[in-house]
């Protein structure tokens, strides 16, 4: 594909894994003996610490999810040890520059991920050879997709600089590496809405453009977002400015199906899990309280909008008179959904020509999910193009890079 033929992509939905040193020289003296680092640990010794979570890999249990690397046997795997508690290098969170016939939820070690997962330099070679010129990135899996491994902490004093630790690395050493390539997004104090409203302030003068926060609070043994208990936390978002970015699964949870179901069935309900997150925030009425708080629903995709939109509307005209839901609220819900909330597709041709036809695109984006197994690259291009047949030219930028350049306030593409 010729230079000409490219189509700039900001990408709202990728990953990074942290590197070894993300956590040197950023938590207090007092606490560097606690903190996050890479030891080498033999399989078995990480399969007896993890106990009955391990058996998620084993492969006698689930032979696909639990296949090794060639080679993998002869290699002690690489693990964080974070306050004595071991959390490996998943499998599936770094699948890219790897046949697919080798992909499974096993440790990894980072000799065996491509060094586009935590290398910034190579991330970016990876970004140009997909012509994605800016990206948004999310924390490994062991973490939390909002940092729930931290704020989980008893010892919050621990939580706090892991939180501060990791915020400042990914300013500083991935962010600040490249500032045009990549949207700061930070992670949250989820045991304290008002540390957690001081910081997002502090942060968004610092640089910060988003936070990740939970689609479902309650999954983490928090406050319901029904409760008024996040106010203090959301205001400071809409305040500043700050995006808040619901990944699917950063509630530590997925929609619950059969028990023997294969993988396929939770990859293919990942959007149908946007479509409860959608759902639960537009009736706890956060974005009416808050009218200027946007949200944006990570790992989502956007073919369940149409009847989002018409379900929430037919439920508040039918059953408003007698469970007073929506009473005195100027605004349809679906207004409200699609004033407050931004979506994102990565591989839907029937999803965005539909949403283009009946909704419009304004606030809908592109992710490319790299490193982890749904990723386009390198073929985001081909992707984009497939799925926006139909579309016009200013559509497709729209949903390239325009949309999230206004969303995050990221500088447009240079000619």
């Amino acid at each position: 594909m010729t230079p000409a033929a490219t189509i700039p992509v900001l990408s709202v939905d990728d990953h990074v894994i942290e590197p070894p040193d993300a956590y040197l020289g950023r938590v207090p003296a007092a606490l560097v003996e606690r903190a996050p680092r890479v030891i080498e640990v033999e399989e078995s010794e990480l399969t007896s610490a993890l106990g009955d979570a391990f058996e998620k890999w084993d492969p006698e249990l689930n032979p696909v999810v639990g296949r090794r690397l060639p080679g993998a046997d002869l290699a002690p795997r690489q693990a964080w040890l974070v306050d004595g508690q071991l959390h490996p290098l998943y499998g599936m969170d770094s699948c890219m520059g790897r046949p697919a016939g080798e992909w499974g939820m096993r440790p990894l070690r980072f000799d065996e991920m491509t060094p586009g997962s935590w290398d910034v330099e190579a991330r970016v070679a990876d970004m140009d050879r997909a012509g994605v010129y800016a990206s948004v990135n999310f924390p490994a899996m062991w973490v939390g997709f909002c940092g729930s491994t931290f704020s989980a902490l008893d010892d919050k004093d621990l939580a706090l600089a892991l939180i501060r630790a990791w915020n400042a690395w990914h300013l500083e050493a991935w962010v600040g590496a490249h500032p045009d390539r990549f949207v700061a997004l930070q992670l949250p104090c989820l045991w304290d809405p008002a540390l957690a409203a001081a910081e997002i302030r502090k942060n968004a003068e610092a640089g910060f453009k988003a936070v990740s926060f939970s689609e479902n609070p309650t999954g983490q043994g928090l406050p319901s977002i029904h409760s008024g208990h996040w106010d203090p936390f959301l205001a400071a978002c809409a305040e500043t400015g700050t995006v808040v970015c619901l990944h699917a699964g950063s509630s530590g949870h997925t929609l619950d199906t059969s028990v023997d179901a294969p993988l396929e069935v939770a990859q293919t309900l990942f959007p149908a899990a946007a479509f409860v997150t959608a759902a639960d925030w537009v009736w706890s009425q956060i974005p009416v309280r808050f009218p200027d708080l946007r949200i944006a629903l990570s790992e989502g995709g956007i073919g369940w909008l149409p009847l989002a939109m018409d379900w929430m509307d037919h439920t508040a005209r039918t059953h408003m008179p007698w469970t007073g839901c929506w009473k005195g609220i100027d605004l349809l819900p679906s207004e409200v959904l699609r004033r407050n909330f931004w979506f994102c597709t990565i591989d839907e041709p029937l999803g965005l020509q539909a949403v283009a036809a009946t909704i419009g695109v304004d606030h809908v984006s592109l992710e490319v999910d790299y490193p982890h197994a749904d990723s386009s690259w390198p073929a985001t291009q081909q992707v984009l193009r497939h799925c926006g047949v139909g579309l016009s030219g200013e559509q497709l930028e729209a949903v390239a890079f325009a949309n999230a350049c206004e969303l995050f306030d990221h500088p447009r593409p240079v000619a």
